[in-house]
């Protein structure tokens, strides 16, 4: 079962927005708020090289970017899924 990591400035509107792109959503779980982006991304990529290093969630996926870096308030999220869904 693949895994996403992500990191975002609204959590609840990030969760919903996987819960309508992905089948067998499950497995969410946050990971720390951070106030600068940068450390957001740091703990971000560390989670996807834990996951793939250890494959205890499957394959893991996170993508660099989104969102301003002078933005504020960043949480770290990840969470489990079968597959992505088709446009």
């Amino acid at each position: 079962m693949p895994c996403r990591v992500g990191i975002t400035t609204d959590p609840k509107q990030r969760k919903k927005h996987w819960e309508s792109r992905v089948d067998g959503f499950k497995n969410w779980r946050t990971h720390g708020f951070y106030q600068e982006k940068n450390d957001a991304q740091a703990k971000e990529d560390s989670l996807v090289q834990h996951c793939t290093a250890h494959g205890n969630r499957g394959a893991c996926y996170g993508n660099a970017g989104g969102g301003s870096p002078d933005e504020k308030g960043w949480t770290v999220y990840s969470f489990n899924y079968t597959r992505v869904r088709r446009a």
